[in-house]
């Protein structure tokens, strides 16, 4: 397995890039570390205080081992429902859902932050490390075969 290094760059935060956003408090944050047991990047949490939920077409990614570029399409809402999940219940927020109800054959240690579009998700990966706060960053294809899902 490869992973592939989340660099957040300056145009990231510049709000006419984003769409369908909400801005959150570290509070709500904290709380999800707090609920999936996890510690997220800085540079991910900074992104996520603006941008919560948001979509963008400017995170473009190559996963070694994978033959095409890919985009990060939206971002799981850490407070409420989002683009990936609106109706989400009782829980506190899309990756606490996502979290909660996993994927089948999808390991508990792949943290869902972000979707690529046609069902594939972009993970932390906390499988190594369930305490660290620099996750490597992973490309999970729901259709491949278990064992051969994870770029």
């Amino acid at each position: 397995m490869v992973s592939v290094r989340f660099v957040m760059k300056a145009e990231f935060l510049e709000n006419q890039n984003w769409a369908r956003y909400h801005q959150i408090d570290e509070q709500a944050i904290t709380k999800n570390e707090e609920l999936l047991g996890k510690i997220f990047p800085k540079s991910y949490k900074i992104l996520m205080q603006k941008y919560s939920g948001g979509t963008s077409k400017l995170c473009m990614f190559k996963a070694a081992n994978y033959p095409y570029e890919l985009s990060i399409d939206g971002f799981m809402s850490l407070q409420g429902g989002g683009v990936f999940t609106s109706n989400i219940g009782n829980y506190y927020s899309e990756m606490h859902y996502e979290f909660a109800n996993p994927i089948e054959n999808m390991s508990r240690d792949l943290i869902i932050f972000g979707g690529e579009g046609c069902g594939d998700y972009i993970c932390f990966d906390y499988r190594k490390n369930q305490k660290t706060d620099n996750p490597p960053i992973v490309y999970w294809k729901h259709d491949a075969e278990p064992g051969k899902d994870v770029f």
